[in-house]
């Protein structure tokens, strides 16, 4: 069970990264500056964060099935620990910044790329 168990993580580590590196793609056309690929600190982990003149913007990425699948899989607990690590972002790394929003990028099967925007609404 184990190595079938290691199979499954490595395959969903390699979508994982195969997803954040179209959403980089997506945002990098959208004029968006990519500053940090998978942001870890103490509270959790945010995928992408990117600057666009006075804005910061923390990225979820989700590859699912279904786009309708991706936003439903943001849950209140996710929610929670994307704002302690945002906020654990802003202290350290960009306490000047004015303007910060929450975005999801999901992807599907077929590489269709989503944006939905202020997925969280929060005041910094």
């Amino acid at each position: 069970m184990r190595n079938s168990n290691q199979k499954l993580g490595s395959l969903a580590y390699s979508k994982g990264l195969s997803a954040e590196s179209l959403a980089e793609t997506y945002l990098t056309n959208h004029q968006w500056s990519i500053v940090h690929k998978r942001f870890r600190c103490p509270t959790g982990e945010i995928d992408l964060i990117a600057t666009k003149i006075n804005w910061l913007l923390f990225v979820e990425v989700k590859a699912r099935k279904r786009m309708d699948d991706a936003l439903s899989s943001i849950t209140t607990i996710q929610q929670k620990r994307l704002l302690n690590t945002a906020s654990y972002y802003l202290e350290y790394y960009q306490p000047q910044i004015e303007n910060v929003r929450f975005d999801l990028i999901a992807i599907n099967q077929q590489g269709q790329i989503e944006h939905f925007e202020n997925i969280i609404l929060a005041e910094f």
